[in-house]
């Protein structure tokens, strides 16, 4: 199950990406690592 502090870590790992000026490609990376990541712990 989806929970607020999985979302929580997951926009805080957004907004430090966003900083560090991360390309699309390596977001959009990333986004699929944290998607399976929360999922595989649902």
């Amino acid at each position: 199950m989806f929970n607020q502090e999985s979302y929580s870590l997951w926009k805080q790992r957004i907004n430090e990406q966003r900083i560090s000026g991360m390309t699309i490609s390596e977001c959009l990376e990333t986004l699929k690592r944290i998607y399976f990541h929360i999922v595989l712990l649902a």
